[in-house]
C-alpha cells in the first residue's frame, strides 16, 4: 500500500508539470495544515524539503517553517527545533546570507544535545557518508556540514574524546576561512603537530598540498625545479608510509607518484607563419638531460597517418618498431602533429610547400 505522503508529493508534482500553480498551492496548504495540526513534524519537514524547488511555494514554505518552529519551541523539542532552523537555512535565498547564518547558528545552539542524537533515526533526511563514523553518526555533524559551520563543529569536538572529528573539522574550518595563505599554512601546521598520532592528519597534509601552501625554494632552471619537487616529496612521504590504510591517503599517494614521474612537454605558442622561425618551449620534470633532434622529412603537410608512417619509415631509415614508438609520442593524430612539428607551413597546406620537420627528444631521469 502506498504511503499517503508519497501520494501527496506525486499529486503536487503532477500539478506542477501541468502548470496548475493554484492546484499546487492548494495541495501543499492542505497537506501542511494537516501535518502541523497532528504534530507530524517528520512529514511536515519532508514536505517542506521536497517542495523547496517550487518557486510558486516560496512564501508558503517560509511561513510554514516559522509556524513549525513556533510549535516545536513551545513543546521544547530541541531536536526538531534544530531541524526546522536547518530547513530555514537551506531555504534562504542566496542573497540573504546573513539570515542563513542566523538560522544555522540557531540550529547549532545546543551542540551537546545534537551530539547525542543519532542520524539513524532520520533516514529520510540523512544518508550516511564514509566519514560518519568519525562523528558517531550524530545529528550535530550533519547539521554543521550542511550549513558549513566548520568552526562551530571544531569548537565542540575539540572538547570531547572524538579527536579524529576535531582534526577533520579543524582542517575544514581553516580551508574555508578567509585567512591568507601564510596564516592558513601556520594553522594547518599546528593541526599537524596537535594530531600527528591520528590518520586524519592526512587531511591537513592534503590541504597544504592542494592549496600550494608549502614553502618552496625559489629560483629558475632545472636544479631549482628538482629542488622544489624534492621538498614536496620529503614532506609527503612519511605520511603516506605511516598511514597507508587511511581511506583518503590515496590522494597523497597519487601526488607522491606524480612527483617521481618523468615529464617533458614541448610546445609552440607562437602563430606559425610560413618561412618564419618559431620557438619551441620545453618544460621538463625529473630529467637531468634533454636531447632534442630535428629531422627533415618528406611530409607535404597533408596530415594522414598512413602518409606520415610511410614517410618516417623511408626518410628516417629506422626500424618499424622505432617508428611506431616515435609516432605514438609525436604524431598520433592531426592536432598532436600540428603541436609538435616545428614546420614552416600549417597542416593541410597545398602540395609543393617546404617540407616539414619532425622533433625527436630523449631524456635521462636522475
Amino acid at each position: 500500500m502506498n504511503d499517503p505522503f508519497d501520494t501527496v508529493i506525486q499529486d503536487i508534482e503532477t500539478a506542477r508539470e501541468k502548470d496548475h500553480p493554484q492546484t499546487v498551492k492548494n495541495l501543499f496548504k492542505e497537506a501542511s495544515t494537516t501535518y502541523l495540526k497532528t504534530h507530524d513534524y517528520v512529514r511536515h519537514l519532508r514536505l517542506l524539503l521536497a517542495c523547496r524547488t517550487i518557486p510558486v511555494l516560496e512564501e508558503d514554505l517560509l511561513r510554514n517553517i516559522e509556524e513549525g518552529l513556533r510549535k516545536v519551541e513551545e513543546a521544547d523539542d530541541k531536536t526538531f527545533s534544530a531541524l526546522y532552523n536547518l530547513a530555514a537555512a537551506m531555504l534562504c535565498p542566496y542573497y540573504e546570507q546573513e539570515k542563513r547564518k542566523a538560522y544555522a547558528a540557531k540550529a547549532l545552539s545546543d551542540p551537546a544535545h545534537l551530539a547525542t542524537v543519532r542520524t539513524n533515526d532520520y533516514p529520510w533526511l540523512v544518508k550516511r557518508g564514509e566519514d560518519s563514523h568519525l562523528f558517531g553518526n550524530d545529528l550535530l555533524s550533519f547539521i554543521g556540514m550542511e550549513t558549513e559551520s566548520w568552526e562551530a563543529l571544531y569548537e565542540y569536538y575539540k572538547t570531547t574524546d572524538k579527536r579524529g572529528a576535531a582534526c577533520y573539522t579543524a582542517v575544514q574550518a581553516i580551508v574555508h576561512s578567509e585567512a591568507d595563505d601564510a596564516d592558513r599554512y601556520t594553522r594547518l601546521m599546528d593541526v599537524l603537530r596537535e594530531y600527528d598520532d591520528l590518520p586524519e592528519v592526512c587531511e591537513a597534509v592534503d590541504a597544504i598540498m592542494n592549496y600550494d601552501l608549502l614553502p618552496l625554494p625559489e629560483g629558475e632552471g632545472l636544479e631549482a625545479d628538482n629542488a622544489r619537487q624534492e621538498v614536496k616529496y620529503r614532506f609527503l612521504k612519511p605520511y603516506v608510509d605511516r598511514w597507508a590504510d587511511y581511506p583518503h591517503v590515496g590522494r597523497l599517494h597519487n601526488r607522491l607518484e606524480d612527483l617521481r614521474s618523468h615529464l617533458i612537454r614541448i610546445s609552440v605558442n607562437e602563430k606559425e607563419i610560413p618561412h618564419r622561425p618559431i620557438t619551441l618551449k620545453v618544460s621538463r620534470k625529473n630529467a637531468t638531460r634533454l636531447t632534442l633532434s630535428i629531422y627533415a622529412t618528406g611530409l607535404t603537410g597533408v596530415s594522414n597517418n598512413q602518409e606520415i608512417r610511410r614517410t618516417l619509415l623511408k626518410d628516417l631509415r629506422v626500424s618499424r618498431r622505432s617508428a611506431l614508438s616515435h609516432l605514438r609520442r609525436n604524431v598520433d593524430d592531426r592536432r598532436s602533429c600540428a603541436r609538435h612539428l616545428p614546420c614552416n607551413h600549417r597542416i593541410g597546406a597545398r602540395q609543393g610547400r617546404p617540407r616539414a620537420s619532425v622533433c625527436e627528444w630523449s631524456h635521462h631521469a636522475h
